[in-house]
């Protein structure tokens, strides 16, 4: 159902700029759309999430190919915002870019772009058994290093060091509170003082 109507708000979005046809923010409506009819349909509410996740996001595995940088930041945050959904969203667009480029696109191009597909879901799967390590800190230790109290910004810190923790900056226990000393200065010193 997702790969049927993945674009389905092409023709409300297209627009003609510089002699191109452009489709700026189809897939935002599309995910709302997909969502509309599955609800009519009477899908369940995680089968809707998870189709509106894969529409909203189905154009940021093209994105993050023609980055001039792929950084390891942006490769987790694309894996940690989509989740289970990560590998059902590389297949959606290479299968979606391979239908286009078979018309306009070099051979050379639609293998770069199963290349890359295919390195993304192997790192894909790297970094799902990195995250199934204990964790090095939780936020009672941060609670009680930094003489906080439990709310928001302690989740916040925990998502700092998990990020950094997977890229390989982050090696320890102490070296979490090293970094978030250091790195969160700003922030610690505005919730000490409130």
């Amino acid at each position: 159902l997702i790969t049927l109507f993945h674009d389905l708000a092409k023709p409300k979005s297209i627009k003609r700029i510089n002699n191109r046809i452009r489709f700026f923010g189809h897939e935002r409506e599309g995910a709302k759309k997909i969502a509309r009819i599955m609800g009519r349909l009477k899908f369940s509410n995680k089968e809707i999430s998870i189709a509106e996740k894969i529409v909203k996001n189905h154009m940021r595995p093209g994105n993050l190919l023609q980055a001039k940088i792929l950084t390891e930041r942006a490769i987790y945050r694309f894996f940690r915002d989509l989740g289970d959904e990560t590998v059902d969203l590389l297949l959606l667009s290479f299968a979606d870019r391979h239908s286009y480029l078979k018309i306009r696109a070099t051979k050379k191009e639609v293998s770069d772009y199963k290349k890359f597909a295919g390195l993304m879901i192997e790192k894909f799967f790297k970094q799902k058994e990195l995250e199934k390590r204990e964790k090095i800190v939780n936020g009672h230790i941060i609670m009680k290093k930094f003489g906080l109290k439990p709310g928001p910004i302690i989740g916040k810190l925990l998502k700092i060091v998990e990020e950094n923790y997977v890229l390989g900056k982050i090696k320890t226990t102490e070296h979490a509170l090293e970094f978030i000393k250091t790195k969160c200065k700003r922030l610690l010193r505005n919730l000490q003082n409130s």
